[in-house]
């Protein structure tokens, strides 16, 4: 990690490429995986941790935050798998988690896409919100009020 924040100071689009060839290697690694072991992952159940974070989400709720270049280039952000009956789904589930980090580092490289997080725009509207909220409130007193302990 600190080598390749190293290698980013001093020139972002070495260090985008290296990551690239890196999650390329781990796509083609999880790919010979999946075929030399398909018959014997498909009768082993997968994991809950596996099965929460494909399926249901719960693990993680950002999900889509790492597919940044879905949107830049017009792609669905691709959801959590909606079957995990196996290894071999979660293994599947795994290897286009790295097809989308290849895609994120290519668009990182290319100076006609423009990158950002699926949910930037979210973010800035609550922050906006939020502070719209809080202003009203100390403009007007009411934030006093409700923290005033002899209202209650």
């Amino acid at each position: 990690y600190f080598g390749l924040s190293l290698l980013w100071m001093i020139s972002p689009s070495l260090s985008y490429k290296f990551s690239e060839l890196l999650e390329t290697h781990a796509v083609d690694t999880y790919g010979e995986f999946l075929d030399e072991n398909e018959e014997l992952l498909k009768k082993l159940p997968p994991s809950l941790a596996a099965v929460e974070y494909y399926t249901v989400g719960v693990s993680d709720p950002m999900f889509g935050e790492y597919q940044t270049s879905a949107l830049a280039t017009g792609i669905d952000i691709r959801k959590p798998g909606t079957s995990m009956k196996s290894l071999y789904d979660v293994f599947m589930a795994i290897r286009a988690d790295e097809g989308d980090h290849v895609g994120t580092m290519k668009a990182c490289l290319d100076p006609n896409i423009a990158v950002m997080s699926p949910s930037l725009e979210t973010r800035f509207l609550t922050g906006v919100a939020l502070s719209t909220m809080i202003g009203y409130f100390l403009s007007t007193g009411a934030l006093v009020d409700i923290m005033d302990p002899t209202e209650i």
